[in-house]
């Protein structure tokens, strides 16, 4: 149902343009799915979140040198709450961390980000990225 929901905010914005908000009251515990296309913002209700994509870059669509786990696809996301910004980036992983060690790809721990991130009591998940678009899961962090 929640998703549904989403989904039809998601809808509404590719029809009046305007931003979308996620019509919650609160986030079910395994997580909030929002999907974003590069240059869109999400308010999700209930929590004080707002989520942009600033900058989604997939190199594994067009080809890049190395092969997909040597590219760096990722998202730029700027999260809000209140008058607090925070940007983050977060990476789509083509193989386990191991394998890219291997590969020689820099450490998840040594890059600007990871999958994830936890910001104002949230885990920020990246599931997806294809061409322009993201899919992040947002989930109240456990302490």
């Amino acid at each position: 149902m929640i998703r549904l929901l989403v989904i039809l905010g998601i809808l509404g914005l590719l029809v009046t343009g305007e931003p979308v908000s996620a019509p919650v009251g609160a986030i079910p515990t395994q997580g909030l799915v929002v999907s974003l296309r590069d240059g869109q913002t999400v308010t999700i209700a209930g929590t004080g979140l707002t989520i942009t994509a600033s900058k989604v870059t997939d190199f594994s669509s067009t080809g890049c040198l190395g092969g997909p786990i040597g590219c760096r696809d990722q998202v730029e996301l700027e999260v809000t709450r209140g008058a607090e910004i925070r940007r983050i980036t977060l990476y789509r992983l083509h193989a386990p961390p191991e394998k890219l060690a291997e590969s020689g790809v820099q450490p998840l721990q040594e890059r600007l980000g990871g999958r994830q991130a936890l910001l104002f009591g949230y885990t920020i998940t990246l599931t997806a990225l294809q061409a322009k678009q993201v899919t992040v899961r947002v989930e109240k962090a456990t302490e």
